[in-house]
């Protein structure tokens, strides 16, 4: 510790991790100079060393030793790796030339033993009856395991390794090169730096530290992952630098932060209009509005450039195309960056135009409710609601221009529900409004502004359209209402007779059954029938009258028969 003896209890505490998995190391103490470490995974490798504690000072580190949790085959001798030059605590530098010897203590010549180095991509085995193996190799980040393996004919092998520890880097590498902020005006930007020893990460904008909270986790051996927590980005966009240090060694990386604000289209028709435009037809146009073709349409590859055209926002999509298995060499189109017209991406086209519909999930949903009003000469007044209750944050884009006109739409940004536009006095408009925030903006709710008199004023499209439906369903019920009160009182026309079920008369009415009635010369008729039922003063209703009328209607609906009117008394 100080190279004072020591006369206090010593307490010794191991670390060891598991190389290939290497994470949280592990920890065990004692006041022994030994320990039995239990639970090891079979054949893997692992790196451990020694601390001493004494009175709450601490010893430096041992020197870094590897184990191999494997037992020895019997039959087989140990091999035996030396480094030259041999330090102690197995640090090289890049690129120092080493010399690696694996041999094993036997005569082999009479036991056929093959022996196989293996250190990074350098390999190398014995020749026949020879007891050992050099290899020759200059140290990079690849070489941080020797290993000697000793085999026989049978199939047995023993293997010794060894762990080398090479000072490289430190090398940074931003996981994005533009991050845009969340809804809520939150970002993380994530940096990845790989080295040895462990490098000081930091982030900068503008040459100055950046006020955030930064997070540094080992995510595999050497390899290290910074995240940046940045709170509230307002204002603060621009472009930021992930430094990693070491013994005098440098490595800069830079990603952009984008704030929100830059997500709004030049125009609000957006993808969908555009693949009209591009005369995509069928089937394959769901791929514009829902982001999916059915199966059985295939990738509709003989649109596949005008969706790979119309395809195209502010807005990065590039992670979901990579998990959906978009090439390479196709992802600068998800992100909206140049990419070589070399390169056919027709095959992505479907999967790419899905990420781009999809990819607004997380929009807010489109206004609602939205009226306007001309107050005075040249001011439009608008006001609208959320459809939803959410308390994140967003924003508002209202586009509006002349209704003839051919230019593009003006835009006005804002955080309020409502706005004054400057506009011409007695001119149409065509207004749409959208909601936006980091993720992507909603569907665009048009407003038809058919004249900017003083005066006017008018709410969404889709109000209306729900006015004009409940007026259509009112109408409705009255015809249906008329209908059947008509028919019962058997004044319809003869196409709306059949249509009408008639009231079956009641057995207090007095009725007549007629039976086959025979018709002859002039306006005479031979009927006979029987009266049934009763009338109001008890005398059967049987042939109270002869007075019979000869019908005049020859209604079809009818079935087709004439018949005479009997009163009863």
């Amino acid at each position: 510790m100080d190279d004072r003896p020591v006369k206090g209890v010593v307490t010794y505490t191991l670390y060891y991790v598991e190389v290939e998995k290497t994470g949280q190391w592990t920890t065990m103490q004692t006041n022994n100079t030994w320990l039995i470490i239990n639970d090891l995974t079979r054949d893997a490798l692992y790196s451990m060393y020694v601390m001493a504690t004494e009175n709450d000072k601490t010893s430096r580190s041992s020197s870094v030793i590897t184990v191999l949790a494997q037992p020895d085959l019997l039959g087989l001798p140990e091999p035996v790796i030396k480094i030259t030059p041999d330090h102690l605590d197995s640090v090289y530098t890049q690129n120092d030339k080493i010399l690696i010897n694996c041999s094993v203590p036997v005569d082999i010549t009479k036991e056929h033993l093959n022996i196989d180095l293996t250190a990074g991509s350098h390999s190398a085995s014995n020749d026949h009856g020879v007891s050992w193996v050099v290899e020759e190799l200059e140290t990079d980040s690849s070489v941080d395991t020797v290993t000697c393996a000793v085999t026989d004919t049978d199939g047995r092998q023993n293997v010794a390794m060894r762990h080398l520890l090479v000072r490289f880097g430190p090398i940074a590498k931003m996981d994005k090169e533009k991050v845009r902020a969340f809804d809520d005006q939150s970002a993380e930007l994530s940096c990845t730096v790989k080295g040895f020893p462990s490098p000081a990460i930091r982030f900068e904008i503008d040459g100055k530290a950046v006020k955030g909270e930064t997070r540094v986790k080992v995510i595999a051996m050497n390899t290290y992952r910074a995240t940046l927590h940045l709170k509230n980005v307002t204002g603060m966009a621009g472009i930021y630098s992930c430094i990693a240090e070491k013994n005098g060694s440098q490595s800069i990386d830079t990603a952009e932060l984008v704030i929100s604000r830059e997500l709004l289209p030049v125009n609000p028709r957006l993808i969908l209009s555009c693949c009209e435009k591009e005369q995509i037809e069928g089937d394959c146009l769901q791929a514009c509005s829902i982001g999916k073709v059915p199966p059985s349409i295939g990738n509709c590859s003989q649109y596949a450039a005008s969706l790979l055209k119309c395809a195209s926002d502010v807005v990065d999509h590039s992670d979901c195309c990579a998990l959906r298995g978009v090439s390479g060499k196709c992802l600068p189109l998800c992100s909206g960056d140049s990419f070589s017209t070399d390169v056919d991406c027709t095959p992505f086209a479907i999967t790419i135009m899905e990420c781009f519909v999809r990819g607004r999930e997380g929009s807010p949903k489109p206004v609602q409710n939205v009226e306007y009003e001309i107050s005075e000469n040249g001011k439009l007044k608008l006001k609208w609601e959320d459809s939803d209750g959410s308390d994140t944050y967003r924003y508002y884009a209202v586009y509006y221009k002349k209704r003839d006109e051919e230019g593009e739409y003006k835009i006005e940004k804002l955080a309020e529900h409502s706005v004054e536009l400057n506009v011409e006095p007695d001119t149409a408009y065509d207004v749409g409004i959208i909601s936006a925030n980091a993720f992507g903006h909603s569907p665009l709710v048009f407003l038809d502004v058919p004249s900017t008199n003083v005066g006017k004023s008018k709410s969404s499209s889709g109000v209306s359209s729900a006015f004009f439906v409940l007026l259509l369903l009112f109408c409705c019920g009255v015809v249906i209402i008329g209908i059947i009160y008509l028919g019962r009182r058997r004044d319809l026309p003869a196409p709306f007779g059949k249509l009408v079920r008639r009231q079956q008369p009641t057995r207090t009415h007095a009725t007549v059954a007629f039976e086959n009635p025979a018709y002859v010369a002039g306006h005479e008729v031979e009927i006979r029938g029987l009266g049934t039922g009763r009338v109001a003063n008890g005398v059967d209703a049987e042939w109270q009258s002869q007075d019979l009328q000869a019908s005049t209607g020859v209604e079809e609906y009818r079935n087709g028969m004439r018949y005479a009117k009997l009163e009863s008394a």
